[in-house]
């Protein structure tokens, strides 16, 4: 028995020698990739213990933000890195006004027409729809826009402080969830306007909600500019940040993936405009639908500028 074990492990070294002079010798001469000594131990017979040849599982790539693997999102809604899918917010036209001079700023989140004059958004435009909700915590860290220019007064949210008045969202928090920075972008001052807490916790927040709904559980996608409406000589928090007397947001709801040739006269817009008073926390945000046609005739922008005349005129003079 000893000679038989001891004959069975000369033979193996002989293997051995073998494959490595095959490999060093092709190495050598031909200067070319040499063959896997793996491989040739295998096609011996070779327990994979003496060949190094080992088991190994593949796993799909996961993404660490959102939990998800590729390919785990239905119908492509989302891109393997778990972030969300953002068409043009801009789709229907941006606001057209002949007396403010606003800045654009694009963030892949929103677009932003600011108001150098009155250190606020006159108004952001923005695409909603479900693949935009996720896990990603509320950031709630408030900072100066970026890409404002350097030329602009820097508001900080220590101009809020003690003034009585939320920072209000115009693109709301929850709506950007998929990614941290999504999220992150909706704290951008440039995204925000004092609103009272009466408003933005009552009928602001419950038309947001309903927003919510229609994007996930309607699976609608919606198109919607926010703004607000300012008097001739508004109120300025620390002598800087102006304050609306309202403000409004205008939504135009489509099916799942339409965008401009989809909208018709027939096409749902939802129009309302809330003053900027105490008071109404327990409003429903039905009690202040209104026009479009009246947001233009307040706001002194033109919407809808991509659309069709005669349909753009249809949707402004909608009151449902």
């Amino acid at each position: 028995m000893a000679r038989r074990g001891t004959s069975a492990f000369t033979r193996i070294l002989f293997l051995i020698a073998v494959i490595g002079g095959v490999w060093a010798w092709q190495t050598y001469f031909s200067g070319k990739t040499a063959i896997d000594p793996r491989e040739i131990g295998k096609g011996l017979g070779l327990p994979d213990e003496l060949t190094g040849n080992k088991s190994k599982r593949e796993r799909a790539p996961r993404d660490k933000s959102s939990g998800k693997k590729s390919g785990d999102a239905p119908g492509g809604s989302l891109t393997a890195s778990g972030t969300a899918v953002y068409l043009n917010h801009a789709e229907l036209g941006l606001p057209v006004s002949k007396v403010s001079g606003d800045e654009l700023i694009t963030h892949a989140e929103y677009v932003v027409g600011y108001n150098k004059s009155l250190n606020v958004p006159n108004w952001v435009a923005w695409n909603l729809n479900e693949t935009h909700f996720g896990d990603a915590e509320r950031s709630n860290d408030f900072q100066p826009d970026p890409l404002l220019p350097r030329s602009f007064t820097r508001i900080t949210t220590k101009d809020f402080t003690g003034s009585g008045y939320d920072r209000g969202h115009l693109v709301r928090s929850e709506e950007r969830t998929a990614s941290d920075a999504d999220n992150r972008a909706t704290f951008y001052l440039t995204n925000i306007l004092p609103q009272y807490h009466d408003l933005n916790a009552g009928p602001w927040l419950r038309l947001e909600e309903h927003c919510q709904k229609l994007a996930q559980q309607n699976r609608r996608e919606l198109y919607i500019i926010g703004g607000g409406i300012f008097s001739s000589a508004p109120e300025r928090l620390k002598g800087k940040v102006a304050v609306p007397a309202s403000t409004y947001k205008i939504i135009v709801v489509l099916e799942r993936g339409q965008g401009l040739k989809n909208v018709t006269a027939a096409t749902p817009v939802i129009a309302v405009n809330m003053p900027n008073i105490k008071g109404i926390i327990r409003n429903d945000w039905e009690s202040y639908r209104t026009t479009v046609a009246e947001i233009e005739r307040q706001s002194g922008y033109t919407y809808f500028s991509a659309l069709p005349a005669a349909v753009s005129q249809a949707l402004k003079n909608k009151s449902n």
